[in-house]
Order: structure tokens, then sequence, then C-alpha cells
């Protein structure tokens, strides 16, 4: 998996899994959500997005550039650029797209139905959003993580020792 980003999703009864790790642009990624929504990363670091566009999720602000990664909510977009900035837009009914102001350095997003989550290069995950269920809370001394993901009302996140 070296050198490469990943995202992936399966569809579930009544919950989404939404992940994103490390890694670097590729030539095109594209991400479905159920709403019927396709983002695609260019390998130009654009970001494109068309569809059923309810709350916004098409609309893409005119400063996301260099982007290396993205993910995708049941409403809303996250991309992060190369100076490691997360950019949000669509709906935001739960404050899933109030990026906290200092999140800086980071290299992986992941996106639900009402809250987002940031892997920073250092091995720190921030959680943003509605806090159902508690899946905004991180837990204290988590660190070492290489790669995150959200379900509906969960947030995973998995370290680099495997767990």
């Amino acid at each position: 998996m070296q050198g490469r980003s990943l995202e992936w999703k399966r569809r579930c009864s009544s919950a989404q899994v939404y992940a994103a790790s490390r890694g670097s642009r590729m030539p095109l990624t594209l991400d479905k959500t159920d709403r019927e929504i396709i983002r695609a990363l260019k390998a130009d670091g654009r970001v494109t997005a068309w569809g059923v566009s309810s709350q916004g999720q098409t609309n893409v602000p005119a400063v996301v550039s260099n982007i290396v990664t993205l993910a995708a909510g049941t409403s809303h977009g996250l991309a992060v650029t190369e100076a490691g900035r997360v950019v949000a837009w669509g709906g935001n009914a739960q404050g899933q797209t109030n990026v906290p102001p200092t999140l800086s350095n980071v290299v992986a997003v992941a996106a639900s139905t009402y809250h987002s989550l940031a892997l920073t290069a250092d091995g720190l995950v921030t959680a943003w959003g509605a806090d159902g269920f508690s899946a905004t809370v991180v837990p204290p001394g988590l660190s070492n993580v290489v790669a995150i993901a959200t379900g509906e009302f969960n947030s995973y996140a998995l370290g680099i020792d495997g767990r």
C-alpha cells in the first residue's frame, strides 16, 4: 500500500463505512455516496463533483486545489491539500464541515453522515461534528495511528501495531 491513496466504502443495510489512509495522489479517485453523488480527484490536484446536490455536496469550493486525498460523507465532502489543510463543503447540519481552525499537517480524512475525522502526520486523530454515540470522542492517549474510518455513528483508528 506504500505510495498509494486508498479510500473504500461498504454499503450496509443501515450504515455506510468510509475510510482513508496515508498516501500520495492517484491519477483519479472516485468516491460515490448513497445519495448518487460522485466526487473525483484529478491527477492535477483538483476535485470535481456531480450528481444530486440537495445540500451543496457537488459545490466544491473554488479554493480546492492541490488536493492529495478526499473523503465523502452522506451530505458533505472533505479534501486534504498538499499543505496538510482540510477543506470541507456541503451539508453542515451537525457541524461536520466545521473544520477545527488549528488543524494542520493532515494526511487523511474520513467522513460519515454527521461527523468527520482527520489523521495528522504524527499519528494523531481529530474528530468534529455530531457526537452521537461518542463518535467524536477521541480516546485519551490514542496515538501512532496509520488509518482512520467512519461508520454512520462510529469512528475507527488503526494503530501502527495493527490494533
